[in-house]
């Protein structure tokens, strides 16, 4: 005997394991109305997990299993493998599959199916607390899902921060978007003539930046408020905080990609806003390898009390000691660190911070 679904076609999957079931009551010997008194699961929903109409709900399945003495690995390996085949799952749970925004899609559900037990899309948007529609077209195949959705989707997963940057770079790649950077120990380090050379020339250290309004007091640069977290945008955004005021600073000149990839709110107060930005750049640069972590405490302005942060010249020629080179060694190995860094900060931004450990040392009280 074989099923077939609604479009007709054999389903092998189905049929395995709705004729497992049946075995299994038979050897068992037990009614429905018995199954139903020990697992509490309606006749109903039971009968219907005989049929091989479609596949059964997992806590159908399981009652039965269970109330047969079957064995419940085999049955919940058989019952993803239905599942799977009635909804035209071929991905296998790996991002780095993915080549479509479609196996992008297949990918996830194979993930949510084996790690979470979801078997269609209503599931999943119940247990993700999210629309059906909005979940349905996560699953379209015709983009990836959102950043937030994704996150609350791979969190049904168990997943960690390690496994959402994975499925992070995945979803960038489908999009064209810059590539998040490696895990700490997993980068090479570059060597000094890769570095790239500094673009923008040195301003005057002692350059004066007059606190404005925006940002709960933080100056900002810029008229406009950036959608999307831009890399490139970022990383010169550091540049020119570091060159002129610095981070440390009461009021430092942070630009608009900055405040927005730091989720600096408008409304935070000035005090509130400054710590904020010390803590979540300290936090971000002690993710990088050493020594870029000191170089761009120090190049920020950070590494000390706000009373006593010095001009940019000053901070470079202290790069400059922790690298062992001169000013100019000093200001190529920071552009590159801050690109570094900008990347670091992206995907933090993306994970809500909820990696980014520890603040810098001295922030200012």
């Amino acid at each position: 005997m074989s099923w077939r679904g609604p479009d007709g076609g054999a389903k092998p999957q189905l049929t395995r394991l709705v004729l497992g079931l049946r075995r299994m009551r038979e050897r068992a010997g037990l009614t429905l109305q018995q199954l139903s008194r020990a697992s509490g699961v309606p006749t109903s929903s039971l009968g219907e997990a005989f049929t091989g109409a479609r596949v059964p709900a997992w806590r159908v399945v399981e009652a039965v299993v269970v109330g047969c003495g079957g064995d419940l690995a085999a049955a919940k390996s058989g019952w993803r493998a239905a599942v799977a085949e009635q909804a035209g799952i071929t991905g296998t749970g790996d991002p780095q599959r993915a080549t479509t925004a479609a196996g992008f899609a297949s990918e996830l559900r194979a993930l949510l199916l084996r790690e979470a037990d979801l078997d269609s899309i209503r599931a999943i948007a119940k247990a993700a607390s999210r629309s059906s529609s909005a979940v349905h077209r996560a699953f379209d195949g015709t983009r990836p899902p959102p950043v937030s959705l994704l996150k609350d989707l791979l969190e049904l997963c168990g997943g960690d921060g390690e496994t959402l940057d994975r499925w992070l770079t995945a979803r960038g790649r489908l999009l064209g978007e810059p590539a998040l950077p490696q895990p700490p120990g997993q980068r090479p380090k570059a060597a000094p003539a890769e570095r790239r050379a500094l673009k923008a020339p040195i301003p005057d250290p002692e350059v004066a930046w007059a606190p404005g309004s925006h940002g709960g007091g933080i100056a900002v640069s810029g008229p406009f408020v950036p959608a999307h977290i831009d890399q490139k945008a970022l990383a010169a955004d550091l540049a020119d905080l570091a060159r002129t005021t610095g981070a440390g600073t009461p009021h430092p000149r942070i630009g608009p990609v900055l405040r927005l990839a730091c989720d600096l709110s408008p409304a935070l107060a000035a005090d509130e806003a400054h710590s904020a930005l010390v803590v979540r750049l300290g936090g971000c640069a002690r993710l990088l390898r050493e020594p870029q972590p000191d170089v761009l405490l120090a190049a920020l302005g950070i590494d000390q009390p706000a009373t006593a942060v010095p001009g940019f010249g000053v901070r470079l020629r202290r790069v400059a000691d922790l690298i062992g080179g001169d000013v100019a060694d000093a200001a190529r190995y920071v552009d590159r660190a801050f690109d570094n860094l900008a990347a670091v900060v992206r995907r933090q931004h993306l994970l809500g911070f909820s990696e980014t450990s520890g603040g810098a040392r001295g922030a200012a009280g």
